[in-house]
């Protein structure tokens, strides 16, 4: 969760290098979370970096419900380390060209919003935004196909093909890009968090 939460951050902070490309974010975050699934997702069957993957893997019986707490605690954990280390790695003065009072400030601008903190508040100067009902909905079901294919792809048989974390890393980038404009691509409550 540390590695791919930082991926999220990092990648968004400084998004102002890469000229604000949304593909850029997307697919670095993808690469990060198949780079995670490769190192560790041996260790929890395929990767449990998410509390709503954890939550899909109880109710499918792959995770034992004990194991849900445990589990969702140290990706809040990661989180929380991830976003201390993207704010001690910006520099002072960067929050400060960029015209944010703090690196805390800056930092904010990765959280996930709806309503007028959405992207496409933001670009069409609040003329339009996604509310909170439709941020939900477009939150829960997004994230429940990304569920849906860490399940697919990391179940037994087809982890053996070793292609489980490049399907599961391209997945996430393309329902990223999929929600960025809406909520600013959350589908991990741990990075919610």
């Amino acid at each position: 969760t540390f590695m791919v939460v930082l991926s999220i951050l990092a990648s968004l902070v400084f998004t102002v290098l890469s000229g604000n490309s949304w593909l850029v974010i997307a697919l670095t975050v993808g690469m990060m979370l198949a780079g995670a699934m490769a190192a560790v997702g041996h260790v929890t069957g395929g990767g449990d970096f998410n509390p709503a993957v954890t939550l899909g893997k109880a109710v499918a019986g792959r995770l034992a419900w004990r194991h849900v707490l445990p589990h969702i605690f140290g990706q809040i954990v990661g989180a929380a380390l991830a976003a201390l280390v993207t704010w001690a790695i910006l520099p002072h003065t960067f929050s400060d060209a960029l015209g944010y009072p703090t690196r805390g400030a800056l930092l904010g601008t990765s959280a996930p919003g709806y309503g007028h903190l959405s992207p496409l508040s933001q670009a069409s100067s609040g003329q339009t935004e996604f509310g909170l009902g439709v941020a939900l909905l477009a939150e829960i079901i997004f994230t429940a196909l990304f569920v849906a294919v860490v399940l697919g792809a990391t179940r037994k048989r087809a982890r053996r093909s070793g292609v489980a974390p490049l399907i599961v890393g391209l997945t996430f980038a393309a329902l990223w890009l999929m929600t960025w404009p809406i909520t600013r691509g959350g589908l991990n409550p741990a990075r919610a968090f």
